[in-house]
């Protein structure tokens, strides 16, 4: 509740901004001041994050020390985002989706909590969810996945390759693989998609 004020608001904002939090600590970003405000704005049940928090939350997925990145994720995930003057938000989430040196299931959770999904996914991030669709992917992880594809914005060509992957899909991944085609009226999609159940 204490976060609902201002001051708080302001306060646990400049535990992430790097200019206030780690100049005098020889620049490492993952203090323990650092953790426990990310985890008390994703505590805080706020309706729409604060301005203040979108600032600094923008500023350490783009530039943070790596191991904050998984609570900054999850902060972002967790707190209602304003629905306008996230561009610079998303583009982070997606810097961290396109780093192959970090954990899929992180760049997984950085792809999902882009607002509305993804407007446009590059064939670089479209061959990294295909991946982990696959059977050997820990369920989790297929799961994530597929919900990211499920709200993504595909191309004609993207759904067309997407149905290959449907034949080794699991019962949880199938349902949400199959609300990606709901978006397109392409006749050969359907017909691919049709052969491929």
């Amino acid at each position: 509740l204490m976060a609902r004020t201002p001051a708080i608001q302001e306060l646990l904002a400049a535990s992430l901004h790097p200019p206030l939090n780690s100049r005098g600590n020889g620049g490492a970003g993952a203090t323990p001041t650092s953790r426990i405000a990310l985890g008390a704005m994703r505590d805080s049940e706020l309706k729409e994050m604060p301005k203040l928090w979108l600032t600094a939350l923008t500023h350490l997925l783009n530039e943070g020390d790596p191991e904050l990145l998984v609570s900054a994720v999850s902060t972002v995930r967790s707190v209602p985002l304003p629905k306008d003057g996230t561009a610079e938000l998303v583009a982070g989430l997606l810097k961290i989706a396109r780093r192959s040196d970090l954990p899929a299931p992180l760049r997984l959770d950085s792809m999902a909590s882009a607002p509305g999904g993804l407007a446009v996914v590059d064939p670089e991030l479209f061959d990294f969810l295909r991946a982990n669709l696959g059977v050997d992917t820990p369920v989790a992880t297929r799961s994530a996945a597929a919900s990211v594809l499920a709200r993504a914005k595909l191309a004609t060509a993207q759904l067309e390759s997407l149905t290959d992957s449907l034949k080794d899909a699991g019962p949880l991944e199938l349902g949400r693989l199959l609300e990606a085609f709901e978006q397109s009226a392409d006749e050969t999609v359907g017909r691919k998609l049709v052969a491929s159940l």
